[in-house]
């Protein structure tokens, strides 16, 4: 798994993380999903900006 993020640009990294937690409504959001959901709007949106950075930095 590591090797995959690292094979990959970092955008291309951010881009599809960010995807994945926005895409659908997010009232039916449920669980963690949910939860992170909240933590990005909060951020406002930077959250998974962060993350996708942390895992291929």
């Amino acid at each position: 798994a590591v090797d995959v993020l690292y094979a990959l640009p970092t955008l291309v990294v951010i881009i599809l993380i960010m995807v994945y937690f926005r895409a659908g409504q997010p009232e039916q959001f449920t669980g963690l999903k949910a939860l992170l959901y909240r933590w990005d709007s909060a951020l406002g949106g930077m959250l998974f900006i962060f993350v996708g950075i942390g895992l291929t930095s």
